[in-house]
């Protein structure tokens, strides 16, 4: 898309997590490339993305993250793709469980380093 002479792209081309544009500390989460394919079927243009993710990456954008700055908490999931938009619930809820118990580790880990202050801290 051009607007005023310049061509806009997804952010995501620039950087995927583009950390230095914070002014303060950032809790950074982030979904990795694919690196293997899913055992489940997806839809033929998921599966498109997909593929050209693990196999043929249009473009691999810069991911590093201030870790002394901010907080990373790099979710793992290595066979979903940044587009893929067909993910059964199933594999939804599965990522969800799984990212909140290893945000939630992470977290703690942090607030016990003093990286993040609050005001109470629990294991629940």
């Amino acid at each position: 898309m051009r607007y005023q002479g310049k061509v806009l792209v997804d952010g995501a081309v620039f950087h995927r997590n583009p950390d230095q544009f914070c002014k303060g500390q950032a809790i950074v989460s982030q979904l990795g490339f694919a690196t293997r394919m899913p055992e489940e079927l997806l839809d033929p243009i998921s599966a498109y993305f997909h593929y050209r993710e693990v196999y043929f990456p249009f473009v691999r954008q810069e991911t590093a993250v201030d870790t002394k700055r901010h907080v990373l908490i790099e979710q793992q999931a290595d066979d979903v793709c940044g587009l893929s938009f067909g993910l059964s619930k199933k594999r939804c809820q599965q990522m969800y469980e799984d990212g909140y118990k290893h945000s939630k580790r992470i977290l703690l880990d942090a607030i016990k380093e003093g990286k993040i202050t609050c005001s109470t801290a629990t294991n629940n």
